[in-house]
Protein backbone atom coordinates (compact mmCIF):
# COMPACT_ATOMS: atom_id res chain seq x y z
CA UNK A 1 0.00 0.00 0.00
CA UNK A 2 1.58 3.41 -0.51
CA UNK A 3 1.56 6.30 1.29
CA UNK A 4 -1.37 8.20 -0.38
CA UNK A 5 -3.42 4.92 -0.55
CA UNK A 6 -2.87 4.60 2.99
CA UNK A 7 -3.75 8.14 3.57
CA UNK A 8 -6.70 8.07 1.58
CA UNK A 9 -7.89 5.31 3.75
CA UNK A 10 -7.73 7.35 6.80
CA UNK A 11 -9.18 10.67 5.69
CA UNK A 12 -12.99 9.89 6.20
CA UNK A 13 -12.22 9.05 9.93
CA UNK A 14 -9.86 12.47 11.00
CA UNK A 15 -12.24 14.20 9.24
CA UNK A 16 -15.11 12.60 11.55
CA UNK A 17 -12.78 13.41 14.37
CA UNK A 18 -12.33 9.39 15.27
CA UNK A 19 -8.79 9.28 14.65
CA UNK A 20 -6.06 11.97 14.55
CA UNK A 21 -3.31 12.40 11.92
CA UNK A 22 0.34 10.80 12.81
CA UNK A 23 3.32 12.71 11.90
CA UNK A 24 4.19 10.74 9.06
CA UNK A 25 0.40 11.71 7.56
CA UNK A 26 1.31 15.10 8.22
CA UNK A 27 4.31 15.09 6.32
CA UNK A 28 3.11 13.54 3.35
CA UNK A 29 0.37 15.55 2.94
CA UNK A 30 2.50 18.43 2.94
CA UNK A 31 4.59 17.03 0.36
CA UNK A 32 1.54 16.21 -2.03
CA UNK A 33 -0.81 18.32 -3.76
CA UNK A 34 -2.60 15.18 -4.94
CA UNK A 35 -3.24 13.99 -0.91
CA UNK A 36 -3.60 17.46 -0.31
CA UNK A 37 -6.62 17.99 -2.88
CA UNK A 38 -8.29 14.87 -1.54
CA UNK A 39 -8.58 15.51 1.91
CA UNK A 40 -10.61 19.13 1.15
CA UNK A 41 -12.75 16.95 -0.75
CA UNK A 42 -13.40 14.70 2.48
CA UNK A 43 -12.96 17.37 5.09
CA UNK A 44 -15.92 19.19 2.98
CA UNK A 45 -18.05 16.23 2.21
CA UNK A 46 -17.99 16.20 6.25
CA UNK A 47 -19.37 19.21 6.63
CA UNK A 48 -22.24 18.47 4.67
CA UNK A 49 -24.11 16.48 7.37
CA UNK A 50 -23.10 14.36 10.28
CA UNK A 51 -21.82 10.97 9.00
CA UNK A 52 -22.12 11.26 5.07
CA UNK A 53 -18.68 10.98 4.73
CA UNK A 54 -18.71 7.67 6.55
CA UNK A 55 -21.36 6.17 4.83
CA UNK A 56 -19.07 4.92 1.37
CA UNK A 57 -22.86 4.93 0.04
CA UNK A 58 -22.43 7.81 -3.21
CA UNK A 59 -26.06 8.44 -3.90
CA UNK A 60 -26.42 8.85 0.20
CA UNK A 61 -23.70 11.43 -0.11
CA UNK A 62 -25.11 12.91 -3.37
CA UNK A 63 -28.77 13.15 -2.03
CA UNK A 64 -27.07 14.93 1.17
CA UNK A 65 -25.49 17.27 -0.65
CA UNK A 66 -28.35 18.12 -3.27
CA UNK A 67 -30.38 18.76 -0.03
CA UNK A 68 -27.61 20.68 1.77
CA UNK A 69 -27.67 23.00 -1.27
CA UNK A 70 -31.64 23.20 -1.39
CA UNK A 71 -31.41 24.29 2.15
CA UNK A 72 -29.12 26.75 1.22
CA UNK A 73 -30.53 27.84 -1.59
CA UNK A 74 -33.83 28.61 0.76
CA UNK A 75 -32.33 30.73 3.24
CA UNK A 76 -30.89 32.86 0.65
CA UNK A 77 -33.75 33.30 -0.99
CA UNK A 78 -35.55 34.31 2.40
CA UNK A 79 -32.50 36.98 3.35
CA UNK A 80 -33.25 38.23 -0.29
CA UNK A 81 -36.88 38.63 -0.02
CA UNK A 82 -35.83 39.97 3.67
CA UNK A 83 -33.79 42.51 2.01
CA UNK A 84 -35.76 43.82 -0.97
CA UNK A 85 -38.80 44.30 1.28
CA UNK A 86 -36.52 46.68 3.94
CA UNK A 87 -35.31 48.49 0.67
CA UNK A 88 -38.67 48.97 -0.45
CA UNK A 89 -40.03 49.79 2.80
CA UNK A 90 -36.73 52.27 3.54
CA UNK A 91 -37.65 54.12 0.14
CA UNK A 92 -41.29 54.35 0.83
CA UNK A 93 -41.15 56.01 4.28
CA UNK A 94 -38.20 58.28 2.57
CA UNK A 95 -41.07 59.39 0.19
CA UNK A 96 -43.60 59.80 2.47
CA UNK A 97 -41.62 62.18 4.82
CA UNK A 98 -40.59 64.23 1.71
CA UNK A 99 -44.30 64.69 0.96
CA UNK A 100 -44.92 65.47 4.18
CA UNK A 101 -42.02 68.18 4.40
CA UNK A 102 -43.06 69.60 0.55
CA UNK A 103 -46.92 69.42 1.58
CA UNK A 104 -47.60 69.52 5.80
CA UNK A 105 -50.37 68.83 7.53
CA UNK A 106 -53.78 69.41 5.87
CA UNK A 107 -55.08 71.39 8.84
CA UNK A 108 -51.99 73.59 7.60
CA UNK A 109 -52.74 73.78 3.99
CA UNK A 110 -56.31 74.40 5.05
CA UNK A 111 -54.99 77.36 6.61
CA UNK A 112 -53.03 78.75 4.21
CA UNK A 113 -55.28 78.32 1.33
CA UNK A 114 -57.85 80.37 3.31
CA UNK A 115 -55.74 83.03 4.45
CA UNK A 116 -56.32 86.68 3.10
CA UNK A 117 -52.92 86.74 2.12
CA UNK A 118 -53.31 83.68 -0.72
CA UNK A 119 -56.39 85.24 -2.18
CA UNK A 120 -54.22 88.22 -3.72
CA UNK A 121 -51.40 87.19 -5.99
CA UNK A 122 -49.48 90.15 -5.31
CA UNK A 123 -49.22 89.71 -1.15
CA UNK A 124 -46.57 87.34 0.49
CA UNK A 125 -47.60 85.15 3.05
CA UNK A 126 -45.94 85.11 6.33
CA UNK A 127 -47.49 83.05 8.99
CA UNK A 128 -46.34 82.24 12.65
CA UNK A 129 -47.48 80.28 14.58
CA UNK A 130 -48.19 81.01 18.00
CA UNK A 131 -49.53 78.64 20.34
CA UNK A 132 -49.17 80.67 23.52
CA UNK A 133 -51.69 82.99 22.13
CA UNK A 134 -54.58 80.58 21.30
CA UNK A 135 -55.83 81.40 24.74
CA UNK A 136 -55.93 84.93 24.60
CA UNK A 137 -58.20 87.31 24.98
CA UNK A 138 -59.16 89.75 22.87
CA UNK A 139 -57.79 93.39 24.90
CA UNK A 140 -54.24 91.00 25.96
CA UNK A 141 -54.08 90.17 22.23
CA UNK A 142 -54.44 94.14 21.36
CA UNK A 143 -51.77 94.79 24.35
CA UNK A 144 -49.17 92.80 22.26
CA UNK A 145 -50.38 94.18 19.28
CA UNK A 146 -49.59 97.70 20.68
CA UNK A 147 -46.23 96.56 21.93
CA UNK A 148 -45.05 95.93 19.01
CA UNK A 149 -43.12 98.71 16.78
CA UNK A 150 -44.78 99.13 13.21
CA UNK A 151 -42.19 98.74 10.27
CA UNK A 152 -40.27 101.02 8.47
CA UNK A 153 -42.43 101.40 5.24
CA UNK A 154 -46.10 100.62 6.60
CA UNK A 155 -46.21 104.73 6.53
CA UNK A 156 -46.55 106.73 3.18
CA UNK A 157 -43.63 108.78 4.15
CA UNK A 158 -40.87 110.23 5.92
CA UNK A 159 -42.50 112.76 7.75
CA UNK A 160 -45.46 110.49 8.39
CA UNK A 161 -42.76 107.91 10.08
CA UNK A 162 -41.02 110.70 12.23
CA UNK A 163 -43.42 114.08 12.90
CA UNK A 164 -42.33 116.53 15.06
CA UNK A 165 -39.33 116.72 17.00
CA UNK A 166 -39.36 113.45 18.49
CA UNK A 167 -36.42 112.46 15.71
CA UNK A 168 -32.97 111.05 17.65
CA UNK A 169 -30.08 110.56 15.80
CA UNK A 170 -30.29 106.94 16.20
CA UNK A 171 -33.58 106.95 14.71
CA UNK A 172 -31.94 108.61 11.60
CA UNK A 173 -29.29 106.06 11.59
CA UNK A 174 -32.29 103.33 11.55
CA UNK A 175 -34.28 105.01 8.82
CA UNK A 176 -30.54 104.97 6.70
CA UNK A 177 -29.91 101.42 7.78
CA UNK A 178 -33.31 100.59 6.25
CA UNK A 179 -32.47 101.93 2.81
CA UNK A 180 -29.23 100.57 2.74
CA UNK A 181 -30.19 97.43 3.26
Amino acid sequence: MTPCERLSDRMPAVAAGRIAWTVEDVTHLDACADCRAEWRLVAAVQRIGPGVAGRGDPEATAAAVLARVREAESVDRRRATTRRALVWGGLAAAAALMLAVLFGSPARRAEVATSPASTTQASVAFHVSLPELDGAAPDELQAVLDGLEVPLGESSTLEDEFSGDDVSQQDMERVLRAWEG
